[in-house]
């Protein structure tokens, strides 16, 4: 028994010498690797920017690249044409989240379209067409416009309604109505023809 004892002892005392060597060699290893593997670390960091300064350098990123949308975006194209009268519209921007707004130009050329913000919105009835003007393009602000195409009068028939997104029905022979949704609120509008004339 005593035997036993004795050996139980001897094995604990090798194993906790072997562990505390082991715990030395560990302690040394992290000491002197630490420094070599920061200092690998910020050669890879170097040798990836240096590459990257030369790709900079060397790629073809000067030349512009034109990507292609729907009605090209410098490009003047017809938004609606009546009775001998083309509007043509060009892409200026668009709202976050919401509308485009465009500019626009007719031939033959109408002096009060041509500096103006519109909407990508008209309306076509009989010898009419009704145009969206946006006042601002921060905040919903827009004037109803319509153009007489037979003899090019412009009037603003509906100042300040606070609202892009709009739609027209024909209520009556002569009468229109505008609906606008400010997102809260449906606006109504009467447009009667003879006032236009």
């Amino acid at each position: 028994m005593r035997k036993e004892s004795n050996v139980k002892i001897i094995s604990y005392i090798k194993k906790q010498s072997t562990s505390k060597s082991r715990n030395v060699l560990q302690t040394i290893a992290t000491f002197l690797l630490y420094p070599l593997l920061l200092m690998g670390g910020l050669l890879m960091l170097l040798v990836t920017g240096i590459f990257s300064a030369f790709q900079k350098i060397f790629s073809s990123a000067h030349k512009q690249v034109h990507v292609k949308q729907e009605g090209q975006i410098n490009e003047w194209v017809v938004l609606t044409e009546k009775n001998g009268l083309k509007v043509f519209k060009k892409y200026k921007g668009e709202i976050r989240f919401g509308p485009v707004y465009v500019n626009l130009k007719t031939e033959p050329p109408i002096k009060l379209i041509k500096d103006q913000v519109f909407g990508d919105w008209f309306y076509q009835y009989h010898a009419y067409i009704f145009l969206q003007e946006w006042n601002s393009t921060i905040y919903p602000n827009t004037n109803l416009v319509c153009i007489e195409t037979a003899t090019l009068d412009v009037k603003v028939l509906q100042k300040n309604i606070p609202a892009v997104i709009w739609s027209i029905v024909e209520k009556e022979s002569t009468e229109l109505q505008l609906s606008c949704n400010t997102g809260k609120d449906i606006l109504t509008y009467r447009i009667r023809i003879d006032d236009i004339t």
